[in-house]
């Protein structure tokens, strides 16, 4: 049998939906994470203005349309989509990242783009690629890295990285559609991210100076170095 590839297995993670979540549900799950944090007091209160939130025809119901009307209509385009590939609607990066679930975008905009913490830090996490080889020389250290990129990056294009797991369930890996080629670039209130799939150049810094390396696919580890 042939191993599942990370983009064929997506094919199939993108017909599934992100449930709507039961209204009483998440009003319980609610108080139960308040109950620690809360005195008696302090919960009752909170506890009767929960139960004035889910009564008939209230506030919760009325939000509650509002999501179901904007996730049926996420679920049309996603599935339209899918019967008219060639047509298929791009994400707003310019990206084949999907958008087929009700929460994707408000997480993307507004616990991710909208967030003010430091990036490097605290966003994007440090990570690296295969190929990587152990030396003391920071000029060599710093090409392995790249080559161990570069390496990665022709592994998606040919879909010859298995996908991620939880167990035997396979993970969206929508998120390696954008790992080369996209920037973020800032704005207000929101920033806003953009693809370049052609893109085939890198940018170095050293001691402040910004460089420009094009055709970087071609290259070697020594003429990298």
């Amino acid at each position: 049998t042939q191993p599942v590839t990370m983009f064929q297995a997506q094919k199939e993670i993108e017909k599934k939906q992100l449930p709507l979540a039961d209204l009483n549900e998440s009003v319980e799950m609610f108080l139960d994470s308040c109950r620690p944090l809360l005195t008696d007091a302090e919960f009752a209160e909170t506890s009767e203005k929960a139960k004035d939130f889910v009564k008939p025809n209230g506030e919760g119901e009325h939000l509650l349309s509002l999501l179901k009307e904007h996730n049926e209509a996420i679920i049309k385009n996603a599935n339209r989509d899918r019967n008219n590939p060639e047509n298929k609607t791009k994400h707003p990066d310019g990206s084949p990242y999907p958008n087929n679930h009700w929460l994707e975008n408000w997480w993307e905009t507004y616990a991710y783009q909208s967030d003010r913490s430091p990036l490097a830090t605290l966003v994007n996490c440090f990570q690296s690629h295969f190929g990587f080889q152990p030396c003391s020389k920071p000029l060599a250290r710093a090409s392995w890295g790249i080559l161990g990129a570069l390496d990665f990056h022709r592994r998606l294009q040919q879909d010859d990285v298995p996908p991620e797991r939880a167990g035997r369930s396979i993970l969206c890996s929508a998120q390696y559609m954008r790992i080369f080629g996209t920037n973020r670039f800032p704005g207000d209130p929101t920033d806003s991210l953009q693809s370049f799939p052609s893109s085939n150049h890198i940018c170095v810094e050293r001691r402040g100076y910004w460089y420009l390396i094009n055709k970087i696919q071609q290259l070697s580890f020594h003429q990298i170095e």
